[in-house]
């Protein structure tokens, strides 16, 4: 496999329900000698923790052993990021990402979870919506920004449809495989944690 930094975690069969996905913010938090309470949040979005359980992988040249092994041996390890589609979030379906105000041209694509908004940097198949009219042209889109050639227009709500990947890296250098049966093996844990990409200008 080659080493690419955009290279997208496999789906594999074997996979369990046994699926952890976990949020966390940074957070200051104290008691003041008065007893009151004081937090300051250091994370204005949080860092995602995902671990995954494979019951069953088949080894083999088409296996799902090989896939996952050389996926990670690709990634050496937790040294190299990769792209995670979550199958249960990915798609953003006419997500407000902004308003025109007849002079801002860039704007960052983001998703919404009930009322909280986080900004998605690794996007793909988008569709643009300027108002209520699908924009065929007249932008481009890198890293999660949208650029466009002219501001919208004042007033002019923003949104666009697509699939977002998670940036990972794997939690640990090593990954534990269990040989359970003739030519199948099994991945207790798989753990990965989100990884904030350091963009060129």
């Amino acid at each position: 496999m080659i080493l690419v930094a955009d290279a997208i975690f496999p789906e594999l069969r074997g996979l369990s329900w046994d699926v952890t996905k976990t949020p966390e913010f940074f957070t200051l938090a104290k008691v003041s000698p008065s007893g009151v309470d004081i937090a300051a949040s250091l994370s204005a979005y949080p860092r995602w923790h995902f671990s995954l359980s494979y019951e069953v992988l088949r080894a083999g040249a088409e296996g799902e052993l090989e896939t996952l092994l050389g996926f990670f041996l690709s990634c050496r390890g937790n040294a190299v990021d990769f792209l995670y589609r979550d199958p249960t979030d990915h798609i953003a379906e006419r997500q407000v990402f902004g308003v025109g105000d007849g002079k801002t041209v860039a704007f960052q694509l983001c998703r919404a979870v009930s009322d909280y908004v986080e900004p998605v940097y690794d996007t793909a198949n988008e569709v643009i919506y300027v108002g209520d009219v699908q924009k065929e042209s007249g932008y481009t889109i890198r890293d999660g920004t949208v650029s466009f050639t002219a501001p919208p227009t004042a007033g002019k709500r923003l949104a666009w449809s697509g699939n977002f990947y998670y940036r990972c890296r794997f939690k640990e250098s090593s990954i534990e495989f269990q040989n359970f049966a003739f030519k199948l093996w099994s991945a207790k844990t798989v753990e990965f944690v989100t990884s904030r990409k350091v963009f060129a200008p």
